[in-house]
């Protein structure tokens, strides 16, 4: 059975932006005269076509890693609402609510303080950086 990947728009950005990184990479880099290319040019050029294909391949695991986890927490409520149609003892019903707060209470807790900073706008940055800094080692800046 084949199974449909789901993008998100992030995920989208992210490859579309890799595909045009790689192509005004490729067209300023034939664009100069092969005399002006130096080493950290072709050093540049290399790194800004690594990172943009590092970047696909991680917009498509993320998306995909992203599926799973949806599908099973899907899974995991499914596996809930059956669990509580059993009817099971008062007391198991009642420990499984005692154990939820305290799940709750124990996420609360560990979540100050974090920040969640999402590591697609990151790597937008990382190549936009890249970009600007091949473009001056071209002469274009």
């Amino acid at each position: 059975m084949q199974e449909k990947i789901k993008m998100e728009v992030k995920d989208l950005i992210s490859i579309l932006i890799s595909i045009v990184a790689i192509l005004i990479t490729i067209g300023l880099f034939y664009l100069k005269d092969t005399e002006n290319i130096s080493l950290i040019t072709v050093t540049i050029f290399v790194t800004i076509i690594s990172v943009s294909i590092i970047g696909i391949i991680a917009a498509y695991i993320l998306s995909r890693w992203e599926n799973i986890i949806k599908k099973v927490e899907y899974n995991r409520k499914s596996l809930e609402e059956i669990g509580k149609s059993i009817k099971l003892k008062e007391s198991y019903t009642d420990m499984e609510k005692r154990v939820s707060i305290l799940e709750k209470l124990l996420e609360l807790n560990n979540k100050k303080g974090q920040i969640k900073i999402d590591p697609r706008i990151l790597y937008w940055i990382l190549l936009a950086t890249l970009l600007l800094i091949f473009a001056k080692s071209l002469g274009y800046f």
